[in-house]
C-alpha cells in the first residue's frame, strides 16, 4: 500500500483496509477516488445510489492514487515502469492507469471512501490545484463502514463489465449538468486515453431513452419556494443530474441487493453533497449557507428517487 503525504483517514482505517485486503488480496484498491474526477466518481456515485459497498473504476481515466493497494508483484512491475518514466513527470496517476489499462486490470474501490485530502500540503507540490476532496469519505458526520469481510462475491466485478455501464457519464460542471456518451469505436479496454466530449444534457438524454419533459416533468414543483436566490435554470440543471443519476442506477445490474426503491443510505447522500460542492459555480456557493446547501442536496435526492422510478427501458441494450 502507497499512501501520499495529504491524506486524513477515516476513522477505523486500519481494521477496514484489513478487511478489504483479506477479501481480495489479489485486486487493485483504491481507497478514495477525486469528487472532481468526472468517470470515476460517477461510477462511485451510481453504486452508492445503488448501495453498493465498492465500486469499480474505469480504465480510461487516470487511477486514484491518494491511497493505493495492490499485489506486491504487480506492484514491483508498476514500480518498474514508473522507474523508466522521466523524473520531471509529477502525474503518477495517469502513468499508473495507464499501465493498469495497459494490462487489463480492474481497480476497486470501497464506498464510503477511507481517505481524504488533507489541507496540508504535499511534497507533490500539486497545492495550486485548489481543493480536492472523496466523493463520499467515510469521516463525515453519518458515515458508517460496511463489513468488506462478509460481503458475497466481492471477487466479481460490480457490473460484470457490461459496456453500457460504463462507457457514458453524466457530471455537475460549472453549475451545468453535462453529459458525454460513447463515439464509434468505444470499448471497456481502450488503446489511449480518450479525452471525453461533453455535450448540455437536454441535447443528449436520448441516450437514456427518455426526453427533456420526462426529465423535468417534476422539477418546477419540487423546488417551489425552496431557494429564492437561486435562478431556476439552476435548479433544473441540478434536477436533471439528479434524475439520471437515479434512472442509471436503476437500470444497472448490480452483485448487491440494491435497498428498497426510494431509499438513499448515508453514502449516497454524502455523494450528493460532494457533487454539488464540487459542481457549482462559486458564485451560487456563495449564496448557499448550511441550511440552503442541506435543503439543495434533498431536492437532489428527490430527483435521484424521480429518476429510479422512470421507465426501466433500457435503449442502450438494444
Amino acid at each position: 500500500m502507497v499512501i501520499q503525504d495529504d491524506i486524513v483517514p477515516a476513522p477505523g482505517f486500519a481494521a477496514a483496509v484489513l478487511q478489504l485486503v483479506t477479501a481480495r488480496p489479489d485486486a487493485v484498491i483504491a481507497l478514495s477516488t477525486n469528487s472532481d474526477s468526472p468517470c470515476n466518481s460517477w461510477q462511485v456515485r451510481s453504486a452508492a445510489v445503488a448501495g453498493q459497498s465498492y465500486a469499480n473504476l474505469v480504465p480510461w481515466e487516470w487511477t486514484p492514487s491518494l491511497a493505493l493497494i495492490m499485489p506486491h508483484e504487480l506492484a514491483r512491475e508498476v514500480a518498474s515502469h514508473l522507474q523508466a518514466l522521466p523524473s520531471t513527470m509529477k502525474a503518477d496517476d495517469l502513468a499508473i492507469g495507464d499501465f493498469l489499462r495497459d494490462h487489463k486490470v480492474r481497480v476497486l474501490t470501497p464506498i464510503p471512501h477511507l481517505v481524504d485530502h488533507g489541507g496540508s500540503d504535499s511534497v507533490a507540490g500539486n497545492m495550486d490545484e485548489g481543493p480536492r476532496h472523496a466523493t463520499v469519505f467515510a469521516g463525515r458526520p453519518g458515515a458508517t463502514l460496511p463489513d468488506w469481510s462478509r460481503i458475497a462475491h466481492l471477487e466479481r466485478a460490480s457490473l460484470d463489465g457490461k459496456p453500457e455501464d460504463y462507457l457514458h457519464t453524466v457530471t455537475l460542471q460549472d453549475s451545468r449538468c453535462l453529459v458525454d456518451t460513447p463515439i464509434q469505436g468505444d470499448e471497456l479496454w481502450p488503446a489511449k486515453r480518450r479525452w471525453r466530449i461533453w455535450g448540455h444534457w437536454p441535447e443528449q438524454v436520448e441516450f437514456f431513452g427518455v426526453t427533456r419533459r420526462e426529465v423535468l416533468t417534476d422539477a418546477e414543483q419540487s423546488r417551489v419556494g425552496l431557494i429564492p436566490a437561486l435562478p431556476g435554470h439552476l435548479m433544473n440543471e441540478i434536477w436533471a443530474a439528479g434524475f439520471l443519476l437515479g434512472l442509471d442506477a436503476s437500470r444497472r445490474q448490480w452483485v448487491e441487493a440494491p435497498p428498497p426503491a426510494g431509499v438513499l443510505g448515508s453514502a449516497a447522500m454524502a455523494s450528493l453533497r460532494s457533487w454539488l460542492e464540487v459542481g457549482l459555480r462559486t458564485s451560487h456557493l456563495d449564496v448557499i449557507g448550511p441550511a440552503e446547501m442541506e435543503t439543495l442536496i434533498n431536492y437532489c435526492a428527490q430527483a435521484v428517487r424521480r429518476g429510479g422510478t422512470a421507465s426501466r427501458s433500457d435503449p442502450r441494450a438494444d
